[in-house]
């Protein structure tokens, strides 16, 4: 679930496991990536096939739960290994893609252009 501060909380049994896609925890991901850009960070995660670097997806999802630790103020301990395991108990990398998409919608633009009334002019 998308809470309204853009954190993202999933159940699993008597575990709940936070996540909060950020601008700084991409640019994080990108410089452990290696990535030029977004855009090629979002390729090499599967966003746009599903071809799926899975290093690169682990690492975004540990960092969107650095962040959720960040700002919830939870000491927890988030290292790769636990976060890959944190994937297989949410369903595997197909939903937490899913997951990923809910959080980084976030992101897009809420009002691209302005809301028509019927009335023209001019």
């Amino acid at each position: 679930m998308l809470t309204r501060e853009g954190n993202i909380e999933v159940n699993v049994g008597d575990k709940v496991y936070g996540f909060r896609f950020t601008t700084w925890g991409m640019k994080e991901t990108q410089k452990s990536t290696g990535c030029k850009g977004i855009l090629e960070l979002f390729t090499k995660i599967g966003l746009d096939d599903s071809n799926i670097d899975l290093d690169s997806f682990i690492i975004l999802m540990m960092e969107a739960a650095k962040e959720y630790a960040y700002y919830t103020k939870k000491e927890i301990e988030i290292t790769p290994r636990i976060v890959s395991g944190w994937i297989d108990d949410m369903g595997g990398v197909v939903n937490s893609l899913n997951l990923l998409t809910e959080g980084l919608k976030q992101f897009l633009p809420k009002n691209l252009e302005p809301p028509m009334t019927g009335e023209t002019s001019i």
